[in-house]
C-alpha cells in the first residue's frame, strides 16, 4: 500500500501531519497524525506531537477524530483506500500542504497559508 507523509497548514501557526510509513526497522507501515503550533519566529514548535485535541478545529479535527482509532495500527487495503479518499478531501479543504514531514517544509506550507512569499 502507498506510503505517504502530508503536512497541512490548517490555521495561522498550526500544522496537521498525516502519515502512513514504515519507521526504521519496522516490518510494516503504520498510520499516525500529529499537530504542531509554531513559536513566533517559526524556528521551533511551542506545542507539537499528540496535540490534536488542543490545536485542531473544524474539518482537520473531524478527520483526526474519525481516524485516531487507527493510530499506529496496520491498515487493511479497504481502510487504506478510505483513508486516501479522506486525505483527498483534506487537500481540497486545506490547499496549503506539502508531501513531507520536514520542519522546513511545514514552515513553508504555513507561510503559504498566511500568504507570505520569500
Amino acid at each position: 500500500m502507498k506510503e505517504f507523509k502530508y503536512t497541512f497548514a490548517v490555521a495561522r501557526g498550526v500544522v496537521f501531519e498525516v502519515n502512513y510509513y514504515t519507521l526504521g526497522s519496522n516490518k510494516s507501515a503504520h498510520f499516525s497524525t500529529s499537530a504542531g503550533q509554531f513559536n513566533r519566529p517559526r524556528t521551533d514548535y511551542n506545542q507539537c506531537g499528540q496535540a490534536q485535541e488542543s490545536l485542531l478545529k473544524g474539518k482537520a479535527y473531524n478527520f483526526y477524530k474519525k481516524w485516531d482509532k487507527f493510530h499506529l495500527k496496520d491498515l487493511t487495503p479497504a481502510i487504506h483506500a478510505a483513508l486516501l479518499r479522506d486525505i483527498e478531501q483534506l487537500k481540497r479543504d486545506y490547499p496549503h500542504f506539502v508531501e513531507s514531514d520536514r520542519f522546513s517544509d511545514a514552515v513553508a506550507a504555513e507561510r503559504a497559508f498566511r500568504g507570505v512569499t520569500l
